[in-house]
């Protein structure tokens, strides 16, 4: 019988367990009952998901794990009895119109644009009555679809000194190719420190980059084969350390390869998975509230913040710095382009399944 591993004990060492093979780990992550998980969420004045379809299925599991309700606990609201009839189960995280459409937190949310409630929502359902701030100051929750960030107003939360947590997950929709993805990465780091110019040293960042796909997907769409996310997943990590070293990347292939063949549709993974990686974003939240984060200083990477820091958030008003950033080597570019003959004019194939 295998010795029980320690539990990871910061964050460098929940980043690389969830990196490497289970073969190779050399910590666990903690298991987090819901009364510790509302405690993590409190240890932040905000938490902001920016990602896509698989950012909402990890929604939809932290959901899952505060409630306790396996059957429907990822539906906040159930508007609609087939919601419980057809998408109950692993069908929580199933793209079908109608078990997409439940991801509201109120009515009169649009999905498609974002999401926003505080803890004080969860309290409502029972859930997080322990811990009520004595400043009345409730951690704050936005879920921002991919490529409306732009649209919150959120900033700095007032008279709050906590931490502020931000993930972002951005891979699938950029094609897996660094050279779509870097510059909407850039755009929405700028924004951050022009959204938060005044609090900028409070923030903790992840990104998350590609998880892996089945085998049937591959087939249809070879630019999601292994080889090709590995890849990626590495070239971001080293264009973050090289421009954004105070981003933690987490890097969920090795994770998501086992259930690569049980998922939904071939890309988004079932209950465990999003169990798995919503715990592993938990444990890192937990030990990045903890732990001291060098000084920020904006004006490092944003030498022109200052002719936006106070400006309403908009595209057109934000400069563009990126001439002045190193680029990343993205020699094995090439060879995706050669395998996959880009350079020859090809009839329009179908989009790779994701939202």
């Amino acid at each position: 019988k295998p010795a029980k591993l320690p539990f990871c004990k910061s964050t460098e060492e929940t980043i690389q367990s969830v990196a490497n093979l289970v073969t190779n780990y050399d910590c666990q992550v903690s298991w987090y009952s819901s009364t510790q998980i509302c405690h993590v969420i409190h240890q932040y004045s905000l938490v902001w998901w920016y990602g896509d379809s698989l950012t909402r299925h990890m929604m939809q599991g932290l959901l899952l794990l505060l409630k306790g309700d396996w059957r429907i606990g990822g539906h906040p609201l159930l508007q609609n009895i087939k919601i419980y009839e057809q998408c109950a189960c692993d069908g929580q995280f199933s793209e079908n119109l109608l078990c997409r459409e439940s991801m509201k937190f109120d009515s009169s949310d649009s999905l498609v644009l974002d999401t926003k409630f505080v803890i004080k929502d969860f309290m409502e359902w029972g859930l997080c009555s322990n811990y009520i701030p004595l400043d009345n100051q409730y951690t704050k929750f936005v879920w921002m679809q991919n490529n409306y960030h732009q649209i919150s107003e959120e900033g700095c939360p007032i008279n709050n000194n906590k931490p502020i947590f931000i993930f972002m997950q951005y891979a699938l929709h950029c094609s897996l190719n660094v050279d779509q993805c870097i510059p909407i990465i850039d755009d929405l780091m700028i924004d951050y420190a022009r959204r938060f110019y005044d609090c900028y040293h409070q923030i903790r960042f992840i990104y998350a980059g590609g998880t892996a796909s089945s085998e049937a997907i591959v087939r249809n769409y070879p630019n999601q084969e292994d080889s090709f996310v590995i890849n990626f997943n590495e070239e971001m990590k080293n264009w973050f350390h090289e421009n954004y070293p105070f981003v933690l990347v987490l890097d969920f292939f090795n994770l998501t390869w086992e259930s690569r063949n049980r998922s939904s549709d071939g890309v988004h993974h079932l209950s465990d998975v999003n169990f798995i990686k919503v715990t592993a974003v938990l444990n890192a939240m937990h030990h990045m509230a903890l732990e001291t984060m060098d000084n920020v200083n904006v004006s490092t990477y944003f030498p022109d913040i200052s002719s936006y820091s106070k400006s309403t958030p908009s595209k057109a008003s934000i400069p563009n710095n990126k001439n002045n950033k190193k680029k990343p080597s993205l020699g094995y570019l090439d060879k995706i382009k050669n395998a996959l003959n880009l350079d020859k004019k090809k009839p329009n194939k179908k989009k790779s399944p994701s939202s």
